[in-house]
Parts: C-alpha cells; sequence; structure tokens
C-alpha cells in the first residue's frame, strides 16, 4: 500500500472515530445511573483504590455482581488513579472507546471490501479501494456506531463492559482477517497469535465474544474472495473454539454465583425460547426503526413476551433467506470453503450467531431484551450496508455515499436525543416506564431511591 492511501486510510480512520463518539459526548455532563454504575464503580473498596497489586489481584478473583471482567474492572481502576473516578472521566472514557470502536470498524470493513474482489491477473497482496470505496465503508461504519442502538452501551458507564470487550474483539477480527489474506508463513502466524491474544483480552472485559470462532468462520466462508484467500486449517479454529467453551463456563460461573441461574430455573423452556424469539425480533425492528428505546424492558413471564409477533417474522425470514442463499450456492456445484464473496449471507449470518448469547436461552434476568446487547450482532448489519454501496455501479458511488450521509446523520441526532435522556434517573426511567408499561417494577425500584436521596420526596 503506498504512503498516500496509507494516509488517507489514517485521516478516515480518526474522522470515523470523531463522528462516531460526537453523539455520546453530552454523557460527559452527567452522573451515575441509579442502575448498576454505583454497584461496578463505587461499591468496591478495590476499586476506589485505584490501580495497585491488590486490587489487580482482585479483579482477576472477583465474580461479585455476578459476573467475571478483570479488564473492565481495572478500567475503572484506572479512571480513579488517572481523573479521580469522577462520572464525568468514567462516561467520556467510554465515549473515546466507542469513537476507536467506530475507526476499528471502517478498518475492518475496509479490508474484508479489498478481500471480497477477485484477484485479478497479475495482481499480488491486497486490493486497491478507490477513494469512493473507502467513503462507503466510512459510510457504513458510522451507520454502525451512531445508531441509537448504541447509546445504551456508550452512555451507561456499567456497560463499559460491552465497549471494552468490542474494542479488543475488533482487533482480534482485523488481524484474523490479515492472517487469511497474508501469502507469508511468518506475518500468518503473527497474525494469528495475535488474534488469539486479543480474543482473551477481549474474554476478561466480558464474555460475550465467545462467538468469535464462529464469526471468523462466516467471514472466512463469505466474506473474502477464494481467490485472494489462503486456505485455513480447521485446525486454526480448534484452540479458539476451547477458549470460547471455556468462557462460556467462565460466564455460567459468575451468574450462578450471583444467583442470575436461580431465575432462570424457574421459568420453562417453552416461555424462554418465545422470549428469545421476540428478543430477536425486536432488535431487529429498532435497528431498522429506533423508537421505542428504554433501559431494562423486563420479562412479562407467564404473560407473552412484547414483540413476538415480530419476532417470529423476522425468524422465519432469516431462516428462510439463509437456506435460499445455501441452496444457491449447491446448484452452482461450489464447495462452500471455496465459495466466498456473498455478503447478505455474511451479514445475516454475524447477526443471528452474535446475537445468540443475549437471547436468554442459557441464562435468565429480570430483562426481556436490552439495547446493549445489539453492540455486537450490529456489525453484520454494517456488512448489509457495505454490500449495497458495493453493487451500485461507480457511476453513482457518490448519489451512493450522500445516501448513506442522509441515514448517518438522522440516526446520529436521535443518538444524542437518547443520550440525554441519562442526565437524571428521573428522565431516564420515566421513558422507560413510558415504552415498557407501568409493571416495569426495576423502574419504580430505582425512581423510589432516586426520590429518597435527592429532592427527598417521601411521597413519591
Amino acid at each position: 500500500m503506498s504512503t498516500r492511501k496509507k494516509t488517507i486510510l489514517l485521516a478516515l480512520f480518526f474522522l470515523v472515530a470523531f463522528f462516531s463518539s460526537l453523539p455520546f459526548l453530552d454523557a460527559g455532563k452527567f452522573g451515575f445511573t441509579g442502575l448498576d454504575d454505583r454497584a461496578y464503580c463505587t461499591a468496591h473498596k478495590e476499586v476506589v483504590s485505584g490501580l495497585n497489586r491488590a486490587s489487580i489481584a482482585w479483579a482477576f478473583s472477583s465474580m461479585d455482581d455476578a459476573i467475571w471482567m478483570p479488564l473492565t474492572r481495572i478500567s475503572y481502576m484506572a479512571d480513579y488513579s488517572l481523573f479521580k473516578g469522577t462520572p464525568s472521566s468514567m462516561h467520556l472514557h467510554s465515549v473515546v472507546l466507542h469513537g476507536f470502536n467506530g475507526g476499528l470498524l471502517f478498518i475492518l470493513l475496509s479490508l474484508l471490501a479489498g478481500a471480497a474482489r477477485p484477484l485479478r491477473e497479475g495482481e499480488s497482496g491486497e486490493a486497491s479501494l478507490s477513494f469512493c470505496d473507502l467513503l462507503g465503508c466510512a459510510s457504513g461504519a458510522l451507520v454502525w456506531a451512531v445508531h441509537p442502538l448504541r447509546c445504551e452501551s456508550v452512555a451507561w458507564i456499567a456497560s463499559r463492559k460491552d465497549v471494552l470487550s468490542m474494542f479488543w474483539e475488533f482487533l482480534a477480527l482485523i488481524l484474523w482477517v490479515r492472517m487469511l489474506l497474508s501469502h507469508r508463513q511468518t506475518s500468518q502466524c503473527y497474525a494469528y497469535i495475535g488474534s488469539l491474544a486479543c480474543f482473551g483480552l477481549s474474554a476478561l472485559a466480558k464474555q460475550s465474544c465467545m462467538t468469535f470462532p464462529i464469526l471468523v468462520l462466516i467471514l472466512d466462508f463469505f466474506g473474502v474472495d477464494c481467490t485472494r484467500r489462503r486456505r485455513t486449517s480447521p485446525w486454526a479454529y480448534l484452540l479458539p473454539t476451547a477458549m470460547a467453551l471455556a468462557m462460556a463456563a467462565i460466564a455460567r460461573a459468575g451468574q450462578s454465583y450471583g444467583g442470575a441461574m436461580d431465575m432462570l430455573s424457574e421459568v420453562p423452556i417453552t416461555w424462554r425460547i418465545s422470549n428469545a424469539i421476540a428478543a430477536y425480533g425486536c432488535y431487529l425492528f429498532h435497528s431498522v426503526w429506533p423508537v421505542g428505546l428504554a433501559v431494562q424492558c423486563i420479562a412479562r413471564y407467564p404473560a407473552p413476551p412484547r414483540f413476538l409477533q415480530i419476532g417470529i417474522v423476522a425468524t422465519v425470514a432469516t431462516a428462510v433467506f439463509v437456506i435460499w442463499r445455501l441452496k444457491c450456492h449447491t446448484r452452482r456445484g461450489s464447495h462452500l470453503p471455496d465459495h466466498a464473496d456473498d455478503w447478505p449471507l455474511a451479514g445475516v449470518l454475524f447477526f443471528a450467531v452474535a446475537v445468540l448469547p443475549f437471547l436468554g436461552l442459557s441464562g435468565f434476568g429480570f430483562h426481556a431484551y436490552a439495547d446493549r446487547f445489539t453492540y455486537v450482532p450490529s456489525v453484520g448489519l454494517s456488512l448489509l450496508v457495505v454490500w449495497l454501496f458495493r453493487i451500485v455501479p461507480k457511476r453513482l458511488h457518490g448519489f451512493a455515499v450522500v445516501a448513506l450521509l442522509a441515514v448517518t446523520i438522522p440516526l446520529g441526532f436521535r443518538a444524542a436525543f437518547q443520550t440525554s435522556l441519562y442526565r437524571s434517573d428521573e428522565v431516564l426511567f420515566k421513558n422507560t416506564l413510558a415504552v415498557d408499561g407501568p409493571q416495569n417494577y426495576t423502574s419504580h425500584q430505582v425512581l423510589m431511591t432516586y426520590y429518597y436521596e435527592f429532592p427527598h420526596d417521601l411521597e413519591r
């Protein structure tokens, strides 16, 4: 890659990172949220003491709050050591991390966009992308980054684990794709080791990244053209799969330690499946039409979950689409490992697989679904956005970029509005009651505490 292209790529990376964080900057003016923020950030003396040997050792041994997240706890300790643990600094820490995540997604999409092009005669190495192609990848990354569904992960300090875990998972995905494209054995080895190391760091922040081995398999099969991709040995997936199984065991142990599994045992599997279907439909619906978003929408057992009808339609449509695309490959007579560049299938499968840990099938809490659970899966929808740009004729690329920006700007304004709800517990959880209904006992509990501690309004 020429120096000029590297400069353009770096400039676009920082531009995407800046605009990714822009809708959420107001969070720096807000305080702690009454749900989990104080439990994570102020309740443990080890966190408040900042970075030291004893507190770091505690972070790796603690399963308090029903979760093992040593790297996330260390990031809170760093906030205390560097910025005295003010809510403003903690909010801005998450916002900056999210900005870098937007930039890293741009790099990942750029790699995949080049890798999806067939290798031309006499060409070697990475494909050269035009400036319009890079703008399309930047727009696809921004659609993900400024979407209002990202607000809960970014503006809620307790959800730092999502943002931090995704930062390392993006690096792991980038290095894995680099390994697929590299034709030098030494480079392949370094990229593989680096990808596994970043995957491990992602798990230290939150174990929901356990779907990583399947996600890279999807990108391997359907995101990279077979003429550019080095054939990956099945053994390469063995180590990340073993790591993912260990993460699943750790996550289950944390839930059991915190009593989350007790709630699971009280809910029949049939209701959990129906809630999973409803949640899947809810995530897809809100990805297309992000209105009516709220923090902590509770489960309604034994009543049917909300969005069940939408969920059934979305699940059936996804299954039909996947079967249809796989049959198309079979009719062409191509073996799946050798046929690639099917980004619609890659995007749909990426979303469907990444969302599995968040559907409440194996670990059940009091919430039916949550916006923060779309932080990883929605990357699959970004693949679809960039694919739509790729199929547009070159002469219309300028119009395509304008169209993507016309979608991105309203999303950013909506995300800024959603962020403004975090200015107080009263505003945030009144919004939840308005969206989820008055039976949301979690919101009543948080509001009760808020009215007692701040205006000391005993009647309310």
